[in-house]
């Protein structure tokens, strides 16, 4: 049996964009798309809250593109 007093707020949700064709959503979209598979990431391993690069890293691959390589992370 709860014995306090709950006043949940009700929920907003963001607006839905439709992302039709040439629309303004679509655009940025895809621009930040590109933009982000233009980058290179480098992900360290974390142990104990310290970051530790190694020499040996693996490539970062997208499913859909094996050629592609997104970025590499630290292996042991």
């Amino acid at each position: 049996m709860a014995t306090g007093f709950f006043n949940v707020p009700p929920p907003k949700n963001e607006p839905v964009k439709s992302y039709l064709p040439n629309s303004p959503e679509r655009k940025t979209l895809k621009k930040t798309i590109e933009e982000m598979r233009n980058q290179k990431v480098e992900i360290p391993m974390v142990i104990g809250g310290d970051p530790i690069e190694t020499n040996d890293k693996v490539a970062l691959k997208p499913p859909h593109d094996h050629q592609h390589v997104l970025g590499y992370f630290h292996n042991i």
